[in-house]
This record gives structure tokens, C-alpha cells and sequence, in this order.
């Protein structure tokens, strides 16, 4: 692994953030605002991250992110951390 980008607090702005070409993507949560988490942008974020260059991502819900634990949202294109652990090339 050469390169891993870590991100956080995007709010439902991931849009607007660019993600540089990376071995591994860790978003640490805050995907969305408390008040407007919904499925359609938990949709929109997998999205986003499908069409990054990152080799893998691993995604961490935060205290804005109640979406994710009221849910069964599951990412296409991400691993989302809830009470585990990921090995990652030896990482």
C-alpha cells in the first residue's frame, strides 16, 4: 500500500470535495447532517465513491450519520465499519 487518504465531516458536500487517487479511501464519519441524513444520500455518497480512484474505501459512521444505525443501508462500492475491525494489506 503507498497511499491512503482520510477524510471526514463532508455533511452531505461530498460533492465537493475531490478524492485523489489512493490505495485506500477512510471516510471517518459525518457523511451526512444530523437533520437531512436520508437514504438518497447515502445513495448519492456509494455513488461518489464508485466513481473515485480509490483502490478500496472503508467508511465509519459518525453522530450525524443515524441514518446508517436506523437503516439497512449497505455500500456497493465501500466497507462500513460498525463495531469491527478490517485488516487491509497488513494494515
Amino acid at each position: 500500500m503507498k497511499t491512503i487518504c482520510i477524510i471526514a465531516d463532508t455533511h452531505g458536500r461530498h460533492r465537493q470535495v475531490t478524492i485523489p487517487k489512493c490505495d485506500l479511501l477512510i471516510h471517518c464519519g459525518d457523511l451526512c447532517n444530523i437533520s437531512e441524513g436520508s437514504i438518497a444520500i447515502l445513495n448519492d455518497i456509494d455513488a461518489w465513491f464508485g466513481e473515485s480512484e480509490a483502490k478500496k474505501i472503508i467508511c465509519i459512521g459518525g453522530n450525524h450519520d443515524q441514518v446508517l444505525q436506523d437503516s439497512d443501508f449497505r455500500f456497493k462500492h465501500a466497507t462500513i465499519l460498525e463495531d469491527s475491525l478490517l485488516e487491509v494489506d497488513g494494515i
